[in-house]
């Protein structure tokens, strides 16, 4: 158990990493054709960049992300 929550830790620091230099990427790669033409855009990249953080953050830390594994036992079979 211990090693499927080390790997499963690796695997999200490794994407929370990926995921912040997309965001990274992103945002270098703006640009304002328009008054307004980062009003969605934005945000939306700082989300992004904030949920990779954090992803990469409990990674490291070792912490479970999602969902908890299913038993074999079913409750309502029937």
């Amino acid at each position: 158990m211990a090693a499927a929550l080390a790997s499963a830790s690796r695997v999200n620091a490794v994407v929370g990493a990926l995921t912040v230099a997309v965001a990274a990427l992103f945002w270098s790669q703006r640009d304002y054709t328009t008054q307004h033409g980062g009003t969605f855009a934005d945000p939306v990249i700082i989300l992004l960049g904030a949920l990779g953080l954090l992803l990469l953050v409990l990674g490291l830390l070792g912490r479970r992300v999602g969902a908890t594994p299913r038993s074999s036992s079913r409750c309502c079979a029937g």
